[in-house]
């Protein structure tokens, strides 16, 4: 009997050592997650818990296993090669790399610029100030932040915080969407039945808005980039790679899922288009509690992904610079080289200008949506070219399958964000 008690006590100890050397292990993975969980995804999946409650949750696990395809494919051609993707870019055409290259530019300096505009305005929203002088203030302080912790904390450091932000967030999302199904008071199972949207209603919106930002674009290349850089580049990393990269897209999906969990149960039936919309909303619904802490996921959210996304993209746009220049291999501390200190701050810089302007956020970031859809397919082909080849890929080409799912993804998603933006 002592031997069956000691067995049953001795599993919760082996499970938690589990889940502690999982996210002990996870790295570039939890950097992806804290890059493309952004403001975006929060305002896109608040809006739709908010107008359809549970009724379109069921899209969730289809992007993210689209999301999921383009990513593994992404970084079994640098398991598989040993080079960088954006290497391998360079094989097929340096008009290729030359596209991506001015399309992260782009994206880089429309994004910072939004992301530092809504942290400056959530901050002074949080703070009952003005838009004014506070507006300034506030986004040269977490510009400060960022560009410190990018510049002299490099990868290693901005793994670790990006761990420590995933378990945050997704505690803070767990205890605030079961206290919304709590004190709602009933759980009605057959509100989690799908509901295919009705062409005369707006839920066809709000479908095109969850699947167009969920499968991403140029953030695609950035989890190869990301283990490149970490120096998974052999088969010897390739089971560790992918757990690393099945947790980063199960925290995605549980993440976005609370969301709009904790949206329906909290505002349902209130319009939400932008950042300030969900601040209000919740201030209203939740008191101040709720707004500081919506206020603060927000922070967390945003600054999470201006870090992230400026170490992933200068990471890509150091490969491109490398890839140019005949193939040079990438250093392993590539935040050290002058080409990663001068990418950076070209990104980084620019966007400083618009803490001067009263632009708002939201249409800086639709903008830029729409302007960057057009590279997805881009992307995609390229992936698509260089994974199927098995004298480079061997074993872990593509199979068949794979090439006619990909190829079919980017046609649909093209279709779905191209529908989206002409119905808006």
């Amino acid at each position: 009997m002592t031997g069956v008690a000691s067995t049953l006590a001795s599993r919760p100890q082996a499970a938690w050592k589990s889940v502690k050397q999982a996210f002990t292990a996870w790295g570039p993975g939890a950097v992806l997650l804290m890059a493309i969980l952004g403001p975006q995804d929060l305002i896109t999946n608040a809006a739709t818990g908010a107008a359809h409650g549970y009724g379109l949750v069921w899209t969730l696990p289809i992007v993210i296993v689209a999301r999921y395809t383009l990513l593994e494919a992404g970084a079994r051609y640098v398991i598989a090669t040993g080079e960088s993707l954006l290497e391998g870019y360079s094989r097929l055409s340096s008009w290729f790399l030359w596209c991506l290259l001015g399309g992260i530019f782009f994206k880089r300096l429309s994004s910072n610029l939004y992301e530092l505009l809504l942290m400056a305005d959530t901050t002074s929203w949080l703070t009952n100030e003005r838009l004014g002088y506070g507006r300034f203030v506030w986004g040269v302080v977490y510009w400060a932040a960022g560009f410190l912790l990018i510049w002299r904390g490099g990868y290693r450091v901005i793994e670790r915080v990006s761990v420590g932000f995933a378990v945050l967030l997704g505690t803070a999302l767990s205890i605030s969407a079961g206290l919304s199904v709590w004190t709602r008071g009933s759980f009605d199972v057959q509100s989690l039945a799908p509901r295919f949207p009705s062409f005369h209603t707006d839920a066809p919106l709000f479908l095109l808005a969850l699947i167009g930002s969920g499968v991403g674009s140029l953030s695609n290349l950035k989890y190869p980039a990301l283990i490149h850089h970490k120096g998974w580049r052999s088969l010897a990393e390739l089971a560790q790679q992918r757990r690393d990269l099945k947790l980063s897209v199960l925290g995605l999906l549980v993440m976005t899922a609370l969301i709009q969990i904790l949206a329906a149960n909290t505002l349902g039936g209130q319009p939400i288009e932008d950042a300030e919309d969900l601040l209000n909303a919740f201030s209203a619904q939740l008191g101040e509690l709720g707004r500081l802490g919506v206020g603060i996921g927000v922070l967390v959210v945003t600054f999470s992904t201006f870090v992230g996304s400026n170490l992933g993209y200068t990471l890509i746009g150091v490969q491109i610079w490398e890839a140019l220049r005949k193939h040079r291999p990438v250093p392993e501390e590539a935040y050290t080289q002058r080409a990663y200190r001068v990418l950076l701050l070209l990104f980084l810089l620019p966007p400083l200008t618009g803490l001067f302007t009263q632009w708002q956020p939201i249409w800086i970031a639709i903008i830029s949506a729409a302007l960057l859809a057009g590279l997805l397919p881009l992307v995609v082909i390229g992936i698509v070219l260089l994974t199927r080849d098995r004298s480079r890929m061997g074993t872990l080409a593509n199979r068949r399958w794979q090439n006619v799912w990909l190829v079919t993804l980017v046609v649909a998603v093209s279709v779905l964000v191209v529908q989206n933006l002409l119905r808006r």
